[in-house]
C-alpha cells in the first residue's frame, strides 16, 4: 500500500485522558503536511474533542 493511501485509526488526542497528548490543531496540521486523506479521532470515554476536529479539519 503505497504511504499517500495510510489513514491512521486510531489517534487519541488530549481529550482522551491518560491515553494521548497531541492536540487537535497540531494533528491535523501534521496530516495537511503528509497529504494524508484522512484521520479518525478515537477519543477514549467522551466526545469533547468532536466539534473541534470537524471543524479544524473542514
Amino acid at each position: 500500500m503505497p504511504l499517500a493511501n495510510f489513514v491512521h485509526l486510531r489517534t487519541h488526542s488530549a481529550y482522551s485522558l491518560s491515553a494521548g497528548a497531541i492536540k487537535i490543531k497540531e494533528l491535523a496540521g501534521l496530516c495537511r503536511a503528509e497529504a494524508m486523506p484522512a484521520v479518525a479521532i478515537t477519543d477514549s470515554g467522551n466526545l469533547f474533542g468532536a466539534l473541534e476536529f470537524a471543524m479544524t479539519c473542514s
